[in-house]
């Protein structure tokens, strides 16, 4: 269809043209012939490349300033309104004003047509970036903060290469903004350039000419329009040869307390006056209905939400969080993952770890690439590597099936065999908490809960009959 319309229009123009003097309207035949005249020029093609080069000055401008711009804007909510009205104003103006402005500036020559492209595709690139970085996943920053990583990695690692795809979309958007700024520019100010031919050609009353040069431009400009709407680049980052931080020991105290903690929200309590005892190095499991609170004790015990009131007794230094979604880093494969919390890790022991989880020849792996089963894999990988003084786990194997399950805790528990780690499961399926948990929280209503201790020389499936029945009230 594509083709229909486009010789449908060279039909229409060939009709017309029968009725109007080449001064008037050169026909397609004269135009085309023309443009191949031209194409054999040496001086077409010098200023075809000058205008192209003011287009990729003009556009590298616009990414050095406006990237630190947008991401500035994007974090910091204040500047962004303060920048948003200088944004608008800079798009509102029209392209002719600011060829008017800059030839008072520059005159005549080569950097107008470069700066008036810049300044048009500037706001745009700005907001774009700003959104990108609004955008950036909150979970992966949750992780990170987590992990205690450094600003820089979070800078370098998890919001750059989330603006590249708002990146690619601000050069779909200005592609041709930029290539018709450019142009108007040289028209009115250049003194080389495709737009500046076109000048020469319209006051020598070269008809055919400045269609010649005009149907270039529309081809140059599908061209290169269809060359960027197949851009679709999935950024891919290596954490090699980043700064090695040292690493800080097991801090020996195993004190963590929650005395009379409550949390409120929008004037609703989710948990009033929750207290325990988690001092020991054992596998505590929290259970309960859902909304009932049990994500909420993790989030406080981690720092990921203040408690409304209440205190958090805690000597832990190192805090790894096994989340219930994955929150891999998409662009970092399994082994950098792994790095971005641990970067003072061997190679040699992340080996050990994954094969410990049966997915060593899984190292070199981006997710995207992995099933869900190994992705929850890498997520307990992750918190495992990190040396931390306690292990919060947030329904870590659920949308799982029974297979995948069962073999994901049957290599849990072969990880941390001997490790003497304190961790803290949030569940409410009893095979799971049968099969990990020593110390079991039951939430109830009215914000109470009841407590279960297991006996460990009971059978897994003994201890899954005793605690649904301890979970739905029954007498045991």
């Amino acid at each position: 269809m594509f083709l229909i319309g486009i010789s449908l229009f060279i039909i229409i123009w060939f009709i017309i043209s029968l009725f109007y003097s080449p001064l008037i309207l050169p026909s397609p035949i004269l135009t085309f012939k023309t443009l191949f005249s031209l194409f054999i020029t040496q001086d077409f093609w010098i200023n075809y490349f000058d205008t192209l080069l003011k287009s990729i000055i003009g556009f590298s401008l616009s990414i050095i300033i406006g990237i630190p711009i947008g991401l500035l804007a994007g974090i910091k909510n204040n500047f962004y309104k303060m920048i948003r009205p200088i944004v608008m104003i800079l798009q509102g103006a029209p392209v002719i004003s600011y060829i008017a402005i800059t030839m008072l500036w520059f005159g005549i020559g080569f950097y107008t047509p470069v700066f008036v492209s810049f300044i048009i595709i500037l706001p745009t690139l700005i907001l774009n970036i700003s959104e990108g970085i609004k955008s950036t996943d909150t979970k992966l920053l949750e992780m990170a903060n987590i992990y205690k990583v450094s600003k820089s990695y979070i800078y370098k690692y998890i919001f750059l290469p989330s603006i590249i795809p708002f990146l690619i979309s601000s050069l779909k958007i200005i592609s041709g903004t930029l290539w018709r700024s450019i142009v108007a520019g040289e028209f009115l100010a250049g003194s080389k350039g495709i737009g500046y031919s076109l000048a020469l050609a319209k006051s020598t009353l070269n008809t055919e000419e400045v269609f010649a040069y005009t149907i270039f431009l529309i081809l140059n400009g599908i061209i290169f329009e269809k060359l960027i709407l197949k851009l679709n680049f999935k950024p891919k980052i290596s954490l090699k040869n980043n700064k090695i931080i040292k690493s800080k020991n097991i801090n020996k105290n195993n004190e963590l307390i929650l005395k009379n903690v409550s949390k409120c929200f929008n004037n609703k309590y989710v948990l009033k006056n929750f207290s325990y005892d988690f001092s020991q190095n054992i596998i505590y499991c929290i259970a309960g209905e859902s909304g009932i609170g049990k994500t909420t004790i993790l989030k406080i015990i981690s720092g990921l939400l203040p408690s409304s009131s209440g205190e958090l007794i805690s000597s832990k230094k190192r805090l790894s969080y096994i989340f219930q979604e994955d929150r891999l880093i998409p662009w970092l494969n399994v082994k950098d993952n792994i790095k971005f919390v641990s970067p003072n890790i061997s190679d040699k022991k992340i080996k050990d770890i994954l094969s410990s989880l049966n997915i060593y020849d899984s190292l070199e792996k981006y997710p995207e690439e992995l099933s869900g089963g190994m992705k929850k894999r890498v997520n307990i990988a992750r918190a495992i590597s990190y040396n931390s003084d306690i292990i919060l786990m947030d329904e870590p194997f659920s949308s799982l099936d029974i297979k995948n399950k069962n073999n994901i805790i049957k290599d849990f528990k072969n990880t941390i065999f001997n490790k003497n780690l304190k961790i803290i499961l949030v569940s409410h399926e009893p095979f799971e908490i049968a099969n990990l948990a020593q110390e079991i929280i039951v939430l109830e209503e009215n914000f109470k809960f009841k407590k279960l201790i297991l006996n460990k020389n009971m059978s897994v499936t003994d201890k899954t009959i005793l605690i649904q029945n301890f979970m739905i009230g029954e007498n045991i």
